[in-house]
């Protein structure tokens, strides 16, 4: 079985503007197809659960079905926001301006052990702290510098989120940057 990896391109890597202090709450983000194989059931499931005090849950992205259950669910005063399809500028401010991105897509789908997660390399280079399922095409070079679940459950990822949560906002951003840093060094194309 031949797995290939995703890497970048110079044109890919932008100066960092490093987080300097911690946002008032905890932002939550997802970019990119809003449908079950990419594990939208779960992304609403948890925004449902989590405290609007406390999290804000962002999410980007283009899913007929799915697109109108967000919309329906999000207000003014739930944790989800979802904003749809945004410009390049736009999600790249979204997303350095979070503090976890999260990929949640089920483990369980075949056709994942020979997939690598596309959307690894440009959460990677945010410096953004991400958080993804244990996806059998993603090499285990990867997990020192993510955050991941041992199941693909909703019920583990809500955990997970929130242990992520209680960690300091410093070590958790010196976990984005060194996976920032790995990528840039070891898989530049």
């Amino acid at each position: 079985t031949i797995l290939i990896e995703g890497g970048v391109s110079e044109q890919d890597i932008k100066e960092k503007v490093e987080k300097t202090e911690q946002n008032d709450k905890f932002i939550l983000f997802y970019s990119g197809s809003i449908d079950i194989f990419h594990g939208s059931d779960k992304i609403l499931s948890i925004a449902k659960r989590l405290d609007p005090h406390r999290f804000t849950f962002i999410v980007c992205g283009r899913g007929e079905e799915w697109a109108e259950i967000f919309e329906q669910n999000t207000t003014e005063t739930s944790v989800l926001q979802y904003k749809g399809v945004v410009s390049n500028e736009e999600l790249a401010t979204l997303q350095s301006n979070a503090d976890l991105l999260l990929i949640p897509h089920p483990t369980s789908l075949k056709q994942l052990r020979y997939q690598f997660p596309s959307k690894m390399m440009d959460y990677m280079l945010t410096g953004v702290p991400v958080l993804t399922t244990p996806l059998p095409g993603l090499p285990d070079e990867y997990r020192k510098y993510v955050y991941y679940t041992n199941t693909d459950n909703e019920k583990d990822l809500f955990q997970e989120i929130l242990n992520i949560s209680q960690i300091d906002f410093d070590k958790r951003n010196e976990k984005g940057l060194k996976a920032r840093d790995f990528v840039i060094n070891e898989k530049n194309w």
